[in-house]
């Protein structure tokens, strides 16, 4: 996979440059081979940093094809002290495999979806408008408090389907960068951040460092690429990583046992969030840009207008079924 290897090559009348996945990932074996099998024919490859994961993670990332190169944290002996510093690495490797040729990163992290827009049409709409780099929205995806979950339900890691058809409720979490054009001159080891200007709030970059595309007062578009993440997983999952030190406890929070009725006493929001709308497909975007947008949302009555309809529709039809897996 070095340097030659992938060059430009055509699509009918589209030329097509390298695009690299990369990610950190530690303990995501119960959804990382969905994440690896939904970026067939999208990413050229994946290198990836396993962040020390007790569970089957590398054995997953070491078979899958998609993955064309993996560092192991316990391996780093050269792990910088600076933020994000997998990330850090696996630019430069990418930089020494692709030595002479154009290379686009997309952040792939190992429990996140693309939804409207998948990583190739990213990219060819970023060369097409001369951006180094897209940024996008990242939504938050979780069951909802009318069909929560329970100690009888929440079978961690085997559910019965996937973790996408039983969290299909969303709300917003944050934006990110998605994508950006590696910087072959940038020694990423001595960056702050691993993409261009430090991923600040503006929605893409020129090539010569001009930014446009600037969020009108926030707002959002439903032609920024959003994001599905399945982060929040279940409170087994949660119980799991806490049981076996995958994941310290915030110091905000004292849970002395931790078992599924703790959890869901001082995190039930997290699982069971009341301000969230069905996904459907991405025709669900439509109402949520709507209600982002709204600078009266604050307020309790622009809510009921938005999730009040949604609660009718479940009490008459039930819940919702996902159209786009």
């Amino acid at each position: 996979m070095g340097a030659g290897c992938h060059d430009w090559y055509h699509e009918g009348d589209k030329e097509i440059m390298n695009i690299v996945g990369i990610m950190c990932v530690k303990d995501e074996a119960d959804l990382l081979p969905e994440v690896l099998d939904h970026f067939d024919g999208e990413l050229d490859t994946v290198y990836a940093y396993e962040d020390g994961s007790i569970d089957d993670t590398y054995k997953i990332l070491k078979s899958h094809p998609n993955v064309g190169y993996i560092k192991r944290k316990k391996n780093d002996t050269e792990r910088l002290d600076i933020m994000r510093p997998n990330y850090h690495h696996l630019l430069e490797r990418i930089k020494q495999d692709y030595e002479g040729e154009e290379v686009w990163v997309v952040s792939a992290e190992g429990d996140r979806f693309f939804l409207n827009k998948k990583p190739r049409q990213i990219v060819e709409e970023a060369e097409a408008g001369g951006y180094v780099t897209v940024h996008g929205t990242q939504l938050d995806f979780v069951r909802h408090r009318s069909d929560p979950w329970t100690e009888e339900n929440d079978t961690w890691p085997e559910y019965g389907s996937s973790l996408r058809e039983i969290c299909k409720w969303f709300l917003w979490d944050e934006n990110c960068v998605v994508a950006w054009k590696l910087s072959p001159e940038r020694s990423y080891l001595e960056s702050k951040y691993p993409w261009p200007r430090g991923g600040h709030t503006k929605e893409q970059y020129r090539l010569d460092g001009r930014w446009t595309g600037k969020l009108s007062g926030g707002e959002l578009t439903i032609d920024r690429p959003f994001l599905e993440h399945q982060g929040r997983r279940s409170p087994n999952a949660f119980k799991w990583r806490i049981d076996n030190g995958s994941r310290p406890l915030s110091r905000k929070i004292n849970m002395p046992v931790v078992s599924f009725e703790t959890i869901m006493d001082l995190k039930g929001l997290t699982y069971h969030s009341w301000k969230c709308l069905p996904w459907v497909d991405n025709s669900s975007l439509i109402q949520f840009v709507e209600m982002y947008n709204n600078p009266d949302f604050i307020y309790n009555k622009v809510m009921r207008t938005y999730y009040e309809p949604v609660m009718e529709d479940i009490e008459a039809n039930g819940p919702h079924r996902r159209k786009d897996i």
